[in-house]
């Protein structure tokens, strides 16, 4: 049963409904997760060498247990303008060696016309659990996918392209089972 709750959500959040871009935290474990740390690179990057990155800082977002987060990039641009304003609870970004900016200076700044998600870190949000669970999650640890096997929640990372023959269009999951 929980294989067939786990295919649905991938499917639904995939974009197989909507034809949107967007990274979605899928969160069907019992615990509630603490997303930081997210980091964004050049849409063409698949190392994580090139540059600039930004880093997410100023707070998290917590996905609630049994809850989905998404960024949805409502532009529909291509390539990937990455969704900066959809994370509340993150309000700033680290830019390399210039500092920090808004949120907003972000996504509207050159960087989000061709930045996507990379990686984030992910740990269960519990504070009368030791922390077993969580770890970066994302792009660079598997193109396709990247996994956190834990003691009480695992993490499934996917990158799912909807359209084959345009490899701009991608949707980022990560699943809390």
């Amino acid at each position: 049963m929980k294989n067939i709750t786990l295919l649905f959500i991938f499917f639904v959040f995939s974009g197989g409904l909507f034809a949107q871009q967007q990274v979605n935290f899928v969160n069907n474990s019992a615990y509630d997760i603490y997303i930081s740390y997210i980091v964004t690179t050049d849409n063409n990057d698949t190392t994580g060498n090139q540059q600039p990155q930004l880093m997410s800082s100023g707070g998290g977002i917590v996905a609630a247990a049994g809850d989905a987060y998404s960024a949805v990039d409502e532009v529909f641009s291509t390539p990937f303008k990455f969704p900066y304003n959809d994370f509340d609870g993150i309000d700033q970004w680290l830019v390399p060696e210039s500092g920090s900016i808004t949120s907003n200076e972000a996504y509207n700044s050159g960087y989000s016309e061709d930045h996507k998600f990379y990686f984030a870190k992910v740990s269960v949000d519990n504070d009368s659990l030791p922390v077993a669970d969580g770890g970066n999650i994302g792009q660079n640890f598997g193109d396709a996918q990247s996994f956190i096997p834990g003691t009480y929640v695992s993490f499934f990372f996917s990158a799912i392209y909807p359209d084959p023959s345009d490899s701009n269009w991608v949707i980022y999951n990560i699943l809390a089972l």
